[in-house]
């Protein structure tokens, strides 16, 4: 295979990949224990029931960074070996 067509399936792959890691990632699902304590501040708004509501949307924040920063360094490691091994795919080195 041509060298520069292994660098543009890479280049191909990483921009997306990129452009995804860069997006906000607001697709997650509620938990269980976030969806009860919103039910809970509907039927009962009271002080204790609102602490409790933003203390499980803290959590859930917090769930996702987490999550946002594993997949980034995941996503970042699997570029980085893909890179390594494949850049110079291909090429013939020349002897003098």
């Amino acid at each position: 295979m041509k060298t520069w067509l292994i660098r543009f399936a890479l280049v191909a792959v990483i921009l997306p990949q990129i452009w995804w890691a860069l997006a906000p990632q607001n697709f997650a699902r509620p938990s269980a224990q976030s969806e009860q304590a919103a039910q809970a501040y509907q039927t009962n708004p009271s002080a204790e029931t609102k602490a409790a509501l933003i203390e499980q949307m803290r959590l859930a924040t917090s769930r996702s960074e987490r999550n946002s920063y594993i997949m980034f360094g995941l996503l970042l490691a699997a570029d980085a070996i893909a890179v390594y091994f494949l850049w110079n795919y291909g090429a013939k080195k020349t002897t003098a």
